[in-house]
């Protein structure tokens, strides 16, 4: 990669500012594993990134009150999805919704009634309407407003006039290029742990920071999160409950340590060994169960006993400030220069991912 070699000057050019966010996002280093599989969105121009999202469709509804046979009702605790025409299921019994008021649903028993207990979760099966029927709308189209902050992230680069006067610096200006690599890579490190550690904090004024909320601040306030110990059973019903939600894309993420101490050991009685084999030690690469295949990933900036379910495709990186480096002025016996960057995330579709911490 080419980086800006040699100190800039002012008189020949009308910004000292470079550029160098293309070679910010060509990295793909190894301590930024997550970082690298989040694109690069377009450029934003304001401090706060909006976005709209829908809000994932329930198909079970849990009764809130007993249902006696032959009362025509149901009380459930969220009805704001269902529509007239909607049919619910309870064991083998079919119920159409005529109406709709509240959480209160008016239904006709199709194949017979009986008592359901409060605390029962009736499912969505389908949706059926008698010819000439008129128009009745549901909430399939609701959507959410979503909202991030941009974040400041700055590095600097000193050099000495001993440096300066180094023939490897006279010769090749190696040592600006190195040290803009070294504030680049630390950079990215900073960012992937802002990305999936960040806490979104919005001040009324410019006086303090601007801290942009990442990956399990989104999920903790609108995904499922869930703790519990670290077994197979608790895994599962993560997956579960994403399955239900009809989430898509999903791949787990984790702390090594945690993938050593748990998935790594889950399948130990299943290994074939080749007595011809040289290597010692396995990894478990991806996770399968009766709600898919799952790949598993590690990065060091999870905090060991997390787990994250996420899908990397609907996660973005937006700049207000490209990363640029821009010379400051000279004050000794050296020269400095600036990098900085505003950026913030795009958390898209929250509500279908899942954190699980051990607990």
């Amino acid at each position: 990669m080419a980086f800006p070699r040699g100190l800039i000057t002012s008189y020949d050019i009308t910004d000292n500012r470079i550029h160098i966010d293309d070679i910010f996002n060509k990295y793909q280093l190894p301590e930024t594993p997550f970082l690298n599989v989040v694109k690069v969105g377009d450029k934003i121009d304001s401090t706060i990134l909006q976005w709209y999202e829908d809000v994932p469709i329930p198909l079970e509804f849990k009764l809130t009150a007993k249902h006696t046979s032959a009362t025509g009702t149901l009380a459930v605790d969220d009805a704001s999805t269902l529509k007239v025409g909607n049919i619910l299921k309870y064991g083998q019994y079919l119920f159409r919704i005529t109406n709709i008021s509240g959480n209160t649903l008016t239904v006709t028993a199709l194949n017979g009634d009986a008592e359901i207990a409060a605390d029962s979760v009736l499912t969505l099966v389908s949706d059926a309407n008698p010819e000439a029927a008129s128009l009745v709308d549901s909430a399939v189209g609701q959507r959410v407003l979503r909202e991030n902050v941009t974040q400041i992230f700055t590095e600097y680069i000193k050099i000495s006039g001993t440096q300066r006067e180094l023939k490897q610096w006279v010769k090749n200006y190696d040592i600006w290029a190195d040290e803009v690599d070294r504030k680049l890579r630390k950079l990215r490190v900073m960012m992937e742990r802002t990305l999936l550690n960040g806490v979104l904090h919005k001040p009324t004024n410019n006086t303090e920071p601007r801290l942009a909320g990442g990956v399990e601040y989104f999920i903790k306030k609108y995904g499922i999160s869930t703790t519990g110990t670290l077994a197979e059973v608790n895994f599962k019903a993560v997956l579960e409950e994403l399955w239900k939600k009809q989430a898509s894309g999903i791949q787990v993420w984790m702390n090594a340590k945690t993938k050593e101490d748990f998935f790594n050991q889950l399948l130990y009685a299943k290994v074939y060994v080749d007595r011809a084999e040289t290597r010692a030690g396995m990894r478990i690469q991806s996770y399968v169960c009766e709600y898919g295949e799952f790949e598993l990933y590690t990065s060091p900036h999870i905090e060991a006993g997390k787990i994250y379910f996420v899908n990397p495709a609907n996660i973005e990186i937006r700049p207000l400030r490209p990363f640029v480096v821009e010379e400051l002025a000279k004050t000794g016996d050296y020269v400095q220069a600036q990098i900085v960057g505003e950026y913030t995330f795009k958390i898209q579709d929250s509500g279908l991912m899942a954190v699980f911490t051990v607990g």
